[in-house]
Parts: structure tokens; C-alpha cells; sequence
């Protein structure tokens, strides 16, 4: 639906809706946890085609929010150490950057099952902000890091392996100590 949108940030993940009528933005729903551990604060947040909210929060905890709905449908417990600080979805794969410099793969569907991970160099701190980018030969994955630089490296090109299966960094960094605080980028 165009006119929903999502806020998050800390104690609150909300569903709002716009009337183009009234010219008014009301609450639709808040974001029920029911018998989950609640987010302190949701710091990551993404959508896929199907209408999923896909939420990482400072208690290093995935959250899928099915259909658009604000019930938890899914989830990945202790994602990473500390906080989800990025979400990517990749060819039915979900990649996730937390603040104990990880970078994680994850198969998409009922279990949510890891299935590779890629550590940044200890120089370049954490990933920040990670994208897919859809390459002539090879696609590859950008990673704005804590340290404020830019790395990439090649996503796993084989078909059923998961993209950061058998792949590392790029010998040289894209930036590194970039102008100021780098907080995301977009592709």
C-alpha cells in the first residue's frame, strides 16, 4: 500500500498511514512482540516484495514482520553481538552487518539458517551500511564501515551457493576514513 509507511527508533516500531483525503497522517498499528524480547532500540529496517518489514535491533536481534502486518512472523536470535546496524536482501538471501564486524548470510524461509559470514579487516571497524550492486560480470557487495571507508568485494557468482560463500575483500579499499561519519549509502 503507497500510502503506509513505517517509523522506527528506539521503544517503537509504528505503522502509519497517510490520507491523501484529509491530508493527514494517523497511526495504524505499533509493533507487537507478544511473547519476543522487545527492541530497545530498532536500528536497521528494510522491505521485500512480499510486503515483509525486516527489522535489526541494538539487542543484535532480526525480526520479520510478515505482510505488512506488525505481528512478528519470523526471526533470527543473536543475529550478532550488539546491534543490527544493516539488512540487505540479495537473491532470496538475507545479509546482515552488526557491530562485532560480521557480515552475515542467511537463507531466507522458515529457519532462517546462517550459512556463511565474512569478518571485515580489524582496521576498518564494522559494517554500517552493506548493498548489493548488480554488476556487468560479477555482482558485488559495498560495505560503508564504521571507519568511515568503503570496501567491496564479489558476491559468490555460483548458483545454490550463498553469495558470501568462498569470496574476501578487495586488496584495496574503495575509501578509507572517508569525509566525515559515513551512515549509508544507496545503490
Amino acid at each position: 500500500d503507497p500510502n503506509l509507511f513505517v517509523t522506527v527508533g528506539r521503544d517503537h516500531t509504528v505503522w502509519w498511514e497517510y490520507s491523501e483525503a484529509l491530508g493527514a497522517i494517523n497511526i495504524k498499528a505499533a509493533g507487537e512482540y507478544q511473547t519476543f524480547f522487545k527492541a530497545r532500540y530498532v536500528v536497521s529496517l528494510l522491505h521485500n516484495r512480499q510486503g515483509d518489514l525486516v527489522t535489526g535491533d541494538s539487542n543484535g536481534n532480526v525480526y520479520v514482520w510478515g505482510g505488512g502486518g506488525n505481528l512478528i512472523t519470523n526471526y533470527i536470535k543473536h543475529a550478532h553481538e550488539g546491534p543490527v546496524f544493516s539488512l540487505c536482501l540479495y537473491r532470496g538471501w538475507l545479509l546482515t552487518g552488526g557491530r562485532d564486524s560480521a557480515l552475515r548470510c542467511w537463507q531466507w524461509g522458515r529457519n532462517m539458517d546462517r550459512v556463511s559470514e565474512l569478518r571485515l579487516p580489524v582496521t576498518e571497524g564494522a559494517p554500517r551500511c552493506i548493498r548489493a550492486h548488480r554488476g556487468a560480470e560479477v555482482d558485488r557487495l559495498i560495505v560503508g564501515t564504521t571507519a568511515n571507508s568503503m570496501l567491496d568485494c564479489p558476491l559468490c557468482p555460483e548458483p545454490g551457493l550463498a553469495p558470501l560463500e568462498g569470496v574476501a575483500f578487495c586488496d584495496v579499499p574503495i575509501t578509507q576514513g572517508h569525509y566525515d561519519q559515513l551512515q549509508s549509502l544507496s545503490l
